[in-house]
């Protein structure tokens, strides 16, 4: 999917992905052990050895039953996600860039790729759980809002709130 726009899931962000993006970035659905194994190693790089995470808290069997991607930066595996599908929402999680990544647009480009399969399967609603000192950017980065009424909660040291 090399070029490929996401014309649905970009409407999604509140800037629009820059076309030279497709040209640098691409992001698909895992589909591979391999790939699953990037995404792994992305994760680990990041959640356990940047964030201190413990590694029973980062990898669970949500794992096994998820939709994942893998962001790659001319070739090279540089971010995830993963999506879980529930009856009338989906679940945003594990959204994560290596250092060097951040602040590209190649998180749009992964966000535009996953919101565009949400959207295909027939979701309209979507939420996740973030880091709640990474409200301003996600704010900045697409259409979504604190949910009212949800307290936040601490998960590995890190308070956590919830978006829809």
């Amino acid at each position: 999917m090399t070029g490929a726009r996401n014309r649905i899931g970009e409407q999604v962000l509140l800037r629009p992905v820059p076309p030279e993006a497709y040209l640098s970035y691409t992001a698909e659905m895992v589909r591979t052990l391999d790939e699953y194994h990037q995404v792994s190693a992305i994760r680990a790089a990041v959640f356990l050895s940047e964030q201190d995470c413990p590694y029973e808290e980062e990898f669970d069997g949500n794992d096994l039953c998820a939709t994942h991607f893998l962001l790659k930066a001319r070739g090279r595996p540089v971010g995830t996600l993963r999506i879980r599908w529930f009856a009338d929402f989906a679940k945003l999680e594990r959204i994560v860039l290596l250092p060097c990544q951040r602040g590209r647009p190649g998180l749009r480009v992964l966000l535009a790729t996953a919101f565009e399969l949400v959207a295909r399967k027939g979701y309209e609603r979507m939420i996740g759980q973030i880091q709640a000192r990474l409200w301003p950017v996600w704010s900045r980065t697409f259409r979504c809002r604190l949910i009212d009424g949800r307290a936040p909660f601490w998960f590995s040291d890190y308070e956590y709130r919830e978006i829809e």
